[in-house]
């Protein structure tokens, strides 16, 4: 007679950390990864666990890279030009086509730092009256997490 598909379960594995378990049906099974992976490279792995006409057995070896969400900074003034001695506010915004990025943003202004800032929906402000007159290039600079790649966006500010 005709053999016995497989049925039963195969459990999915990175390396020797199991994934999730799925059951089979005529032989193949669906696994979706519901939580998500870090950035980094993994090795995936389908053991079959057998059942009473058919043995345990494991697929080969699928490496999946998962890289790092990409982003772009801006960085846009509350006035330009500003005024000697008076308060600008700078927005920098962080955005990716994949996340929401989290984490934090440092302002510079030419080499000076002027402070670091936390994310909040992707957004960071920094309110500043110490620049000097002229025109300094600001610099806002997200630090990315193990994730999220950094990225970083500057303007040029007038002071009068």
């Amino acid at each position: 007679g005709a053999p016995n598909p497989p049925t039963g379960t195969l459990t999915f594995y990175n390396g020797t950390s199991p994934l999730g378990t799925v059951s089979s049906s005529n032989g193949s099974a669906l696994f979706l990864l519901k939580a998500s992976l870090p950035a980094g490279t993994f090795s995936i792995t389908a053991t079959y666990n057998g059942d009473a006409s058919n043995n345990k057995s494991t697929s080969n070896t699928v490496v999946q890279v998962v890289s790092q969400a990409t982003t772009t900074t801006t960085v846009t003034s509350s006035r330009n030009p500003s005024i000697a001695g008076r308060s600008v506010t700078f927005t920098a915004t962080v955005n990716s086509p994949t996340v929401i990025p989290v984490g934090t943003v440092t302002f510079a202004a030419g080499t000076a730092t002027l402070g670091t800032v936390s994310l909040e929906g992707g957004k960071a402000r920094l309110t500043t009256s110490a620049l000097p007159s002229g025109t300094t290039t600001v610099t806002a600079t997200y630090s990315g997490t193990s994730n999220i790649s950094g990225s970083s966006g500057s303007m040029a500010q007038t002071v009068k």
